[in-house]
């Protein structure tokens, strides 16, 4: 022996996904080897611009097309930190080196072939992951929110990429859909809505994702029921996310509806205890459509609102009847603050008639001010300057009536009987204020208005 012997290890191997007899294997030494006849012999298909000493580290045979195989090479140990990604479409007797857009220093550690389209392929590096829509000739960074961290290896589980990192441990981007359509959207370069995934209430909310081919003025989402009918509108003018607002930039955007309807009326300085009026009722189980607009076109797409699994005994009946009183107890809300919001409107016109020169005018305003000022006693606590005010001041009527909402909507069932008297009673008192108020607006107000009329001053409206 004339020096000593070197010991490869077999570092990568992948039974072929077509034929029972074909292996690949890769070695630490930088050696691809194929058997076509279940091992009696191995060829050596080493790419020729593979150098030397370098590690294959993983190796993924394309589940579409036979013959063809992926590999991620790195030779970090040798000093030597460059990408070594390679192809072989014909069983290794040609290979092409797959590294545009890949950055410098960005060593390989894996790749992986879509379990759903051909040509959409990921990698793992030593500084993140990259993604390719068009078999590897061109790599985008999908770094996202992922640190600049290794990524050893990743695993493809239905629709969610899984990262195991070192050092900062798994990762997981969900519903890569897009992702698979994208393939196609290349060669087309046009806007693009997606299909959403279905939502599960309570649990996963609706994410809706576009493709831009240019930054946009303005996206506009919409989203209807099954009959078309409108529920939520949200427009975006910005490239980056300005709150719950589409974005607006040229390539992917995402944006996240909480599968809630517009909520009840609310005005400003509304102070309630233990309830959020202003958030809607959580959407019921069923079909549903989202609408996107940009760039003068129009895209729609549905999806479906999926029960919990995990909830037991519980029938989207259930949820529907608990949607349903959940609205009549809103739209109850919605017309105690539109009150509120009147009596307000009234008094701010008043108080620019305070300079009025007819005594007994003033006198009939200010006693028109006083009944609705007991109204909106009645209908709200207008002691509330501060969150902790309620614990000192009782909460009145639109307070009550968003509580009973919020117990409704805890948890996901049906409502209880208690549930539809206590809503019986508050609609009732409801009625007896709302009553009044029309009562004192068609005779106190009409009255005064009329002798404002006649004074030539500016009557007070109530639209």
């Amino acid at each position: 022996m004339n020096g000593p012997e070197i010991y490869a290890t077999v570092f990568a191997l992948a039974p072929s996904n077509h034929d029972v007899n074909t292996i690949w294997a890769g070695s630490d030494d930088g050696k691809v080897h194929i058997t076509r006849n279940g091992g009696k012999r191995w060829t050596d298909i080493t790419p020729k611009d593979l150098p030397k000493f370098s590690r294959i580290s993983i190796i993924d045979e394309s589940k579409f097309n036979p013959g063809t195989l992926y590999l991620a090479a790195n030779r970090y140990q040798v000093d030597d930190r460059e990408p070594y990604v390679f192809k072989t479409t014909d069983y290794g007797k040609t290979w092409t080196k797959i590294i545009d857009g890949i950055a410098q220093g960005h060593f390989a550690r894996a790749i992986r072939e879509d379990l759903e389209k051909p040509g959409l392929l990921y990698l793992a590096t030593e500084h993140g992951v990259y993604v390719s829509f068009n078999d590897g000739a061109k790599w985008q960074s999908l770094q996202l929110n992922l640190p600049d961290t290794p990524i050893r290896d990743l695993v493809l589980k239905n629709d969610d990429v899984v990262l195991g990192s070192h050092g900062r441990g798994f990762w997981i981007l969900d519903d890569i859909r897009p992702f698979r359509e994208a393939v196609d959207i290349n060669r087309t370069n046009e806007v693009t809505l997606f299909k959403p995934a279905n939502p599960i209430r309570g649990i996963y909310n609706a994410a809706i994702q576009y493709y831009l081919p240019e930054q946009t003025d303005s996206v506009t989402i919409e989203i209807l029921d099954a009959q078309g009918n409108l529920i939520q509108s949200y427009t975006g003018k910005q490239a980056r996310s300005r709150g719950n607002s589409p974005t607006t930039a040229k390539g992917l955007n995402s944006f996240n509806w909480n599968l809630r309807y517009p909520g009840a009326t609310t005005f400003e300085g509304m102070i309630i205890w233990s309830a959020r009026p202003q958030r809607g009722p959580m959407a019921p189980i069923g079909e549903y459509q989202v609408r996107l607009k940009a760039n003068g076109q129009t895209h729609s797409s549905g999806f479906s609102i999926e029960m919990n699994p995990n909830l037991e005994g519980i029938s989207p009946a259930d949820i529907q009847e608990q949607f349903d009183l959940s609205q009549q107890i809103m739209a109850k809300t919605t017309e105690a603050n539109e009150a509120v919001i009147l009596i307000r409107k009234i008094r701010a016109q008043r108080d620019k008639l305070s300079s009025l020169d007819d005594g007994q005018l003033q006198n009939d305003l200010t006693a028109l001010m006083d009944k609705l000022g007991v109204i909106e006693l009645d209908l709200y606590q207008v002691q509330n300057q501060s969150p902790q005010d309620p614990l000192n001041f009782p909460i009145k009527l639109n307070n009550r009536l968003a509580s009973l909402r919020r117990s409704v909507e805890n948890g996901q069932a049906k409502p209880t009987d208690a549930a539809y008297v206590v809503f019986e009673e508050l609609s009732k008192e409801l009625k007896g204020h709302l009553d009044k108020l029309n009562g004192i607006l068609s005779n106190d107000l009409a009255t005064i208005n009329t002798k404002l009329k006649a004074r030539n001053a500016k009557e007070i409206k109530t639209q």
